[in-house]
């Protein structure tokens, strides 16, 4: 027959070995969480980064889209300088050209006309 003795020592060591399992398994789950963690700050910080991207990426299409816009507007700008001033250096022309020779009326005519479709069409 057992002892009370050795059968308070089995029970002990039974209940010791339980709790030392409940304790490693605690650990383990807590090791675990703590193992995760760092994934789901990561994953966290990773989606952060790829919405602002995307939200730049649009910014960027948007201001693209403003960009060429101006650009077009800048080159019918330029196209109406160049018009302008094609029609002011032959008006400037025909003027001096009157003033040096006296003569040159029927360029002075033709100038003012085409200074006046020039303005017209403006």
């Amino acid at each position: 027959m057992i002892s009370i003795s050795t059968l308070w020592a089995v029970i002990i060591a039974v209940i010791g070995l339980v709790l030392t399992t409940m304790n490693i398994i605690d650990k383990a789950m807590t090791f675990k969480d703590r193992a995760k963690k760092p994934d789901e700050e990561q994953n966290m910080r990773i989606k952060t980064l790829e919405d602002d991207v995307a939200s730049l990426h649009n910014q960027l299409l948007t201001h693209e889209r403003f960009f060429t816009a101006d650009k077009e507007q800048i080159e019918e700008i330029k196209t109406q300088m160049q018009k302008s001033n094609t029609v002011i250096l032959r008006s400037l022309q025909a003027l001096i050209a009157h003033s040096i020779s006296g003569d040159s009326i029927d360029s002075l005519k033709h100038s003012k006309e085409e200074l006046d479709d020039y303005l017209l069409q403006r």
